[in-house]
């Protein structure tokens, strides 16, 4: 009887050393190889990389969006939170841009062709353009739907009313010669607009010279007109 409860006992000690040692070597190996994912959501990139010192894992900017996050902000991360992953293993991280949503600028008295790189820069789009014969300069905006202060998203249009001018004709400038950014400026103060842009390779040129207009110069044409360039390239 004795023989049997030893027996029985050594079989217990021998299963016993075997979880306990089961067990230590999942903790270490787990603690030494895997890790659960940290939740990076609402912190910058330099705080994730100071969390991240020792190298455990593989952070990767996947991209940066708008959203309901703060600019600079991580909004969304790939594995999500409390995943077991290996050491090493890359994490995807996407910054967010701020909200997509803006307060409509007031556009009212700015020329239209002014305006239109603050509305692309804002994500905005003209829906429609309408006019109306006025005392104001040709091409001054006179409304906007919405109203400005309104809230708006980025990719959304918009409608613009502008002042408008009864059969007005404008002379077209020299652009030849004169350097792109300045070509654009002048159309811009004749009351015309930039058309479609052919960049050409030249020997005897730097980069970003008018070469050639689609109008010659000092042609009597109708305010708005668009004006096709060809520039140095």
């Amino acid at each position: 009887m004795k023989k049997i409860i030893v027996i029985f006992l050594s079989i217990l000690a021998f299963l016993a050393s075997i979880f306990f040692a089961f067990n230590i070597f999942l903790k270490v190996y787990f603690n030494e190889f895997f890790y659960y994912t940290p939740d990076f959501k609402g912190l910058t990139l330099e705080e994730v990389n100071k969390m991240n010192s020792q190298n455990i894992f593989d952070i990767k900017v996947a991209g940066s969006e708008y959203s309901n996050y703060p600019p600079g902000e991580i909004f969304m991360q790939e594995p999500h939170t409390n995943r077991v992953i290996k050491k090493g293993r890359d994490i995807k991280i996407w910054i967010s841009k701020g909200s997509d949503e803006i307060e409509l600028p007031n556009l009212q008295g700015k020329n239209l062709i002014d305006i239109t790189g603050l509305l692309q820069r804002d994500g905005l789009n003209i829906r429609k353009t309408s006019y109306v014969i006025t005392p104001l300069p040709y091409n001054t905006i006179i409304t906007t739907n919405p109203l400005p202060g309104a809230k708006v998203k980025r990719g959304d249009s918009i409608s613009i009313l502008v002042s408008d001018v009864e059969n007005k004709k404008v002379s077209m400038p020299d652009l030849v010669g004169i350097e792109f950014n300045k070509a654009k400026d002048l159309l811009s103060k004749n009351y015309l607009s930039v058309g479609n842009i052919t960049y050409k390779e030249t020997d005897y040129l730097d980069p970003g010279i008018v070469i050639e207009t689609s109008i010659p110069s000092r042609e009597e044409v109708s305010a708005g007109t668009a004006v096709d360039l060809i520039v140095s390239k």
